[in-house]
């Protein structure tokens, strides 16, 4: 004779049953707290509204790119973002001030969804606290304040629609919200097109059995049945995959090695990757102080690489006790944060190994966390109001930092000088601070800062180009043809390189011998539309001043 011992269930909210509680009464009776978001939201961002376009991906992907300006051939792309791109870049006379205004507000709106979505989980003052510390969090600034983070901004959007809908679902019973969930996911990946959306069919089904979980079925029979239920996320994320990924994942690993010099084959072992993946994740969301854009160049001694592995090591066993404890919630609000963060962990590297950017909406879950464990420490210790002034204090002071990194974003010059100081040895950085002195028109001062980015990194054909381009700005014509056929020998890419090569060569009068530079340049890249004017420009002279016979 043998008998099961019932396990103790714990921290394991059951709602299977109909809900009569009603979304639209949830966002009527909450209007002002969506009007505290657009007055908070302005003041934090306001300073970055009139930011310059940056030459962190800004300049290339909106002021040169051609499709920019030409607001019918993005609209024949079918892309979401070209013809955003386009539609703001000239609705607001080509400046930058569009494109910060929609950032600020897909903000305060991806705001207001994390609090209807958190408040049909848990309750309003649990939504309330951790929506507030999500809006504010620090590392949310660079994905507000960066032109170019805007796509993280709608992959937010996405998440919290198809999440809220999940719950509304479940809640419910209506299988309008199913559909609705899965037709914004399918439509954002036809629109969209990012491979990071891909994560939303495993965070559904992680959902819907940590928050809908059946006490009379066991774990498999829980998995399985919500697997099904995530059935057509899953399907749509497939034939993205099959039709569209595999494409883009060989483009990815091409500009990864062309364009960042960086080869996806000669990395870190994958311990090494995870683990500091994992705990500067933590680190990020827990002490937000070392805010940059580039996380790269620190200095990993054999110590601190055993203490990352170590605590990397702990989370991972803490998230397997809580599940086999069946601290569901807790253990999924932990499991979410990696999750959506799940293409940094790729075995072959097709993205950073952490941004700022990509702990947007992991940040809401973190917020979650913080929230329910404060309520719950406050409860068990028996301490009246602690939770409210606590969070209402790391509010404030988040908010602060917030307030102060936005005005980082405002131009080139105050982003590299402020990513200098937490990313001394970032080659990136002095890159990019040779181009801000380049322009000021300081060319001593920004050879040195391109030098510096070249003993970095030795083979940084991108900073070897940049010297011998300001040498030549600078008149130093000698120099300048050194330093640009080295960068060509090191990137044979560096279409730029050839194109300079070939007016320095017809200053000097060598017009074959620039002829041959301008039909590289055109041959590496056929769009470059300067390279192929230059060629028939030169044509024409060498035709007309061609000697009689």
């Amino acid at each position: 004779m043998s008998h099961k011992k019932k396990r103790k269930q714990v921290n394991q909210p059951v709602v299977m049953q109909k809900d009569p509680g009603s979304i639209r009464g949830l966002i009527k009776s909450n209007l002002l707290l969506l009007a505290i978001f657009v007055i908070f939201g302005f003041i934090l961002y306001g300073r970055v509204l009139n930011g310059e376009f940056l030459t962190a991906d800004d300049m290339a992907t909106i002021v040169e790119d051609p499709l920019s300006r030409d607001f019918k051939a993005s609209v024949q792309t079918g892309s979401f973002m070209s013809i955003y791109e386009a539609g703001m870049y000239q609705l607001f006379n080509y400046t930058s001030t569009g494109f910060h205004l929609a950032s600020t507000i897909l903000h305060i709106i991806n705001a207001f969804l994390a609090f209807l979505f958190v408040s049909r989980l848990y309750n309003q003052k649990t939504a309330l606290l951790a929506s507030l510390l999500f809006f504010v969090h620090p590392v949310n600034s660079e994905t507000v304040s960066w032109i170019s983070a805007f796509v993280y901004l709608l992959i937010g959007f996405v998440n919290l629609v198809v999440f809220l809908c999940l719950v509304e679902y479940r809640k419910s019973g209506n299988s309008a919200y199913l559909i609705g969930g899965v037709v914004t996911f399918a439509s954002s990946l036809i629109f969209i097109r990012t491979p990071w959306l891909l994560t939303v069919p495993i965070s559904v089904m992680v959902l819907d059995s940590a928050y809908f979980y059946e006490k009379g079925k066991s774990l498999k029979e829980n998995l399985i049945q919500k697997f099904n239920g995530s059935f057509f996320y899953f399907l749509a994320a497939g034939i993205y995959f099959a039709t569209e990924l595999v494409t883009k994942y060989a483009v990815r690993i091409s500009d990864l090695k062309t364009y960042h010099y960086l080869d996806p084959t000669k990395s870190e072992p994958l311990i090494n990757r995870y683990s500091y993946t994992i705990t500067k994740s933590l680190e990020l969301l827990l002490f937000p102080v070392n805010l940059t854009i580039f996380h790269e160049g620190e200095i990993i001694t054999p110590a601190k690489l055993i203490f990352i592995i170590s605590i990397a090591s702990l989370f991972i066993v803490l998230i397997l006790l809580l599940i086999f404890k069946r601290y569901f919630e807790t253990a999924v609000l932990l499991l979410m944060i990696y999750i959506l963060i799940l293409p940094s962990f790729s075995p072959v590297i097709v993205a950073w190994f952490i941004a700022e950017r990509y702990l947007y909406i992991p940040s809401l879950f973190f917020a979650v966390l913080v929230v329910t464990g404060l309520m719950q420490v406050e409860k068990n210790f028996k301490l009246n109001n602690f939770v409210t002034p606590f969070m209402v204090f790391l509010i404030l002071m988040f908010s602060i930092k917030t307030f102060v990194r936005a005005g980082d974003w405002q131009n080139d010059k105050k982003l590299w000088l402020a990513t200098l100081e937490v990313s001394p040895l970032s080659y990136r950085v002095y890159n990019n601070l040779g181009d801000v002195y380049f322009k000021e028109g300081n060319y001593p001062l920004a050879i040195k800062n391109f030098e510096i980015a070249y003993q970095i990194k030795p083979d940084y054909a991108d900073a070897v180009h940049n010297i011998g381009h300001t040498y030549m700005q600078a008149g130093n014509l000698e120099e300048a043809k050194k330093y640009l056929q080295l960068s060509f020998q090191m990137n044979p890419r560096m279409y730029l390189s050839l194109f300079k090569l070939g007016i320095i060569e017809y200053q000097q009068g060598n017009l074959l011998e620039a002829k041959r530079y301008f039909e590289g340049a055109a041959q590496i890249e056929p769009n470059f539309e300067q390279a192929k004017t230059a060629l028939m420009q030169l044509n024409k002279y060498i035709e007309e001043n061609k000697p009689a016979e």
